[in-house]
C-alpha cells in the first residue's frame, strides 16, 4: 500500500479506472451485448419456427379426427339401420328367416376363421 502522503498529492493510482479503460470496457461490453441479441434473435427465430410447425401439426390431427369421428358416425349410423333391419326381420316372425339368420352366421364365422389362419 502506498504511504498516505503519495496518494493525497496524486503520486499513486487515482483509484478507478482509466478513460482509455472505460471506453474499452464499454466497447466489450457493446460487443458482447450484439452478440447476445444476435444469439436471442436467432433462438427467437427458431422459436417461432417450432411454434409454426406445432400450430400445422395441430390443424393436421384435428382435421384427421374430425375425419375419424365423421367415419364413426357414419358407421354408427349405418349400424343402427342394420341393427333396425335385424329387428324387424326378427319381429317378422317365421322359421325360414331364423333359418337363414342362423346359417348366415355359420359361414360368416367360418370365413373370418380361414382369413385369421391364413394370415398367422
Amino acid at each position: 500500500m502506498l504511504p498516505r502522503t503519495d496518494r493525497r498529492r496524486g503520486g499513486g493510482t487515482s483509484g478507478g479506472p482509466s478513460r482509455a479503460e472505460q471506453e474499452t470496457t464499454q466497447t466489450l461490453t457493446e460487443q458482447r451485448n450484439d452478440e447476445l441479441v444476435v444469439s436471442l434473435g436467432e433462438k427467437v427465430g427458431l422459436l417461432r419456427e417450432h411454434a409454426l410447425n406445432t400450430g400445422n401439426i395441430l390443424r393436421d390431427e384435428q382435421k384427421t379426427r374430425d375425419d375419424f369421428q365423421a367415419g364413426l358416425e357414419s358407421a354408427s349410423q349405418l349400424f343402427k339401420q342394420t341393427m333396425k333391419r335385424m329387428e324387424q326381420l326378427l319381429n317378422t316372425g317365421g322359421y325360414k328367416h331364423m333359418c337363414i339368420l342362423a346359417l348366415f352366421i355359420v359361414v360368416f364365422f367360418f370365413l373370418l376363421y380361414f382369413v385369421l389362419r391364413g394370415r398367422i
